[in-house]
């Protein structure tokens, strides 16, 4: 579909992109990302029995973009934990790309209480999240 910005020059064609619902691209992961993803999500439960709330991927992966070039964006819940526990967390996923996945993830953590709020006060991420990301807890 072709529509138009108009600016001080004049119009300016711009196709629109009317991407179909995340479920008809599927989650798409390179195959050192999914090696990745179900070693962290077993350390996970592993060191912090209880405490997941979920694990999710959004952003290109959830929108079905295998492109190496994009970013891999995971969000872990926690039920509960201060700074120190959500580094651990964190710090977890990166510290296991070092041993040899090469998949530089893109790791958020936020407490329950925390994605409770950001879905409350409308945050863009809890939109884009809510949207097109994939539980894989």
């Amino acid at each position: 579909m072709t529509d138009y910005i108009t600016t001080r020059g004049g119009k300016v064609p711009v196709r629109i992109a009317r991407p179909e619902p995340p479920a008809a691209h599927g989650l798409a992961l390179l195959p050192n990302e999914l090696a990745w993803l179900e070693k962290y999500r077993a350390q996970l439960l592993e060191k912090f029995p209880g405490q997941i709330e979920d694990i999710a991927i959004y952003g290109p992966r959830a929108r079905g973009n295998d492109d190496p070039e994009q970013e891999f964006n995971v969000l872990v819940v926690i039920n509960e934990g201060d700074r120190q526990k959500k580094t651990e967390v964190h710090r977890l996923g990166y510290e296991l790309d070092l041993t040899g996945y090469f998949v530089a993830p893109s790791v958020s953590v936020r407490t329950k209480a925390e994605w409770a709020r950001r879905k409350q006060a409308g945050s863009m991420l809890y939109e884009a999240i809510k949207r097109e990301g994939v539980s894989v807890l």
